[in-house]
C-alpha cells in the first residue's frame, strides 16, 4: 500500500516536469500526441483558478512524505478533478493525474475511467515515455478492460474496508457504467 503511494508519487513527479515543461513557455511545443486538447493556458477566469488549484493539490501530495496526508490529497484531487473535467474534459494531464492517482489509491474504476479518456484523446499513439508507462500500467492492472475493473471492484467491496496499516480507503466513485 504504500509502495503504491511512493511509486505514484515518482509517476506525479514526472508528469508535473513533462506538464511544466510544455506550459513554461507561451510559444513553448505541445506535448507529442494526436490530440488537440485546450491547453491550460487557454483556460481563463476562475476555470484557470481551479485547474492551476489541481495542479497544486496533486504537487502537494507529491512533495509531502507523510502517506496518510498524501493519500489525504490524492482524494481531494480525485473529488475537485472530476466536477472540472465534467466542464473541461479535454484536459488530458488532469486524466494523466488522475490515472497515476488512481493507482496509488487502487481505484480501478477510476483508473478505467481515466485511461479510457487518454486512450480517446490519442495517448495510446503518444511518443511520451510517461504516458505510454503510465498506460502500461493502467494495462497490467487490468483496468483497461471494463470486465476486469468490475471484477477488481467487486472484490474491493467484499474485501475488508481497513487495510493492514488500519487506514480506511475511501472511494469517490460508487456508481459506474462500463461499457466495452
Amino acid at each position: 500500500n504504500d509502495q503504491r503511494l511512493i511509486k505514484a508519487k515518482a509517476l506525479i513527479e514526472q508528469l508535473l516536469a513533462t506538464a511544466g515543461s510544455a506550459n513554461a513557455t507561451p510559444g513553448s511545443n505541445p506535448p507529442t500526441n494526436n490530440a488537440a486538447p485546450v491547453r491550460a493556458g487557454q483556460l481563463t477566469g476562475m476555470d484557470k483558478v481551479d485547474y492551476d488549484a489541481l495542479i497544486e493539490l496533486v504537487r502537494q501530495a507529491q512533495q509531502t512524505t507523510d502517506l496518510p496526508q498524501q493519500r489525504t490529497l490524492l482524494q481531494q484531487f480525485m473529488t475537485d478533478s472530476a466536477v472540472f473535467l465534467q466542464r473541461h474534459p479535454d484536459q488530458l494531464l488532469l486524466w494523466q493525474l488522475r490515472a497515476a492517482a488512481a493507482i496509488s489509491l487502487n481505484d480501478p474504476a477510476a483508473g478505467y475511467e481515466a485511461g479510457q479518456k487518454l486512450i480517446v484523446g490519442g495517448a495510446a499513439d503518444s511518443n511520451d515515455p510517461n504516458l505510454q508507462r503510465l498506460l502500461g500500467q493502467l494495462k497490467n492492472k487490468g483496468w483497461l478492460d471494463p470486465q476486469a475493473v468490475e471484477k477488481a471492484e467487486q472484490a474491493k467491496s467484499t474485501a475488508s474496508p481497513a487495510s493492514a496499516s488500519g487506514t480506511v480507503t475511501l472511494h469517490v466513485y460508487r456508481t459506474r457504467k462500463f461499457v466495452s
